[in-house]
């Protein structure tokens, strides 16, 4: 239940789940750049405190 309204609400997590399947059975050397590149985002100030986050929270 919680799986479909999040795909129905917030459509890029399909996309997301859909990667991470992916990668799962991906080649050592792709599962570790990815692994490399959401380190990156993860560490990266995107400005996300002065947007309004509301939509997330309610």
């Amino acid at each position: 239940m919680m799986h479909d309204i999040l795909l129905s609400r917030y459509p890029n997590v399909k996309q997301v789940i859909q990667i991470m399947n992916r990668i799962k059975h991906a080649h050592p050397d792709v599962q570790k750049e990815w692994l490399r590149r959401l380190e990156w985002t993860l560490q990266t100030n995107f400005g996300v405190n002065n947007m309004n986050l509301s939509v997330f929270t309610g």
